[in-house]
């Protein structure tokens, strides 16, 4: 069996799911232009990912607003939206079943993270 290097292990993950830091992901990016072992590897979490994404969405039948996500993303009534508790709790039990809101959750809080260290 060949060896996997480290770098499959510990990143190839985050760094499918973008959830790396830009220096970090330039890294990752110039192994990858040398390592087949590691673009096998990472071709193979794609085609699993977008399997589980695939076969969970298809639970789902309706989906929150654009609007309703990123109210509840944030924290707050940015868009004046009010959720009550029953709300969030139905927000939170869709975002178990979808990995493409959730996604989308995601990425709005690292985008106000990083609007927010400015």
């Amino acid at each position: 069996m060949k060896k996997i290097c480290t770098t499959s292990l510990g990143y190839l993950p985050s760094f499918l799911i973008g959830d790396l830091s830009p220096g970090r992901r330039r890294s990752v990016a110039r192994h990858l232009e040398g390592c087949e072992e590691c673009r096998k590897l990472l071709d193979l979490l794609t085609v699993n990912r977008q399997e589980f994404m695939r076969r969970m969405s298809s639970l789902v039948k309706e989906h929150p607003s654009t609007e309703v996500l990123v109210s509840f993303a944030v924290g707050h009534n940015a868009l004046g939206l009010q959720m009550n508790a029953k709300d969030r709790m139905d927000m939170e039990m869709h975002l178990v079943l979808c990995p493409l809101c959730m996604i989308l959750i995601r990425d709005v809080r690292r985008v106000e993270r990083e609007l927010g260290s400015r």
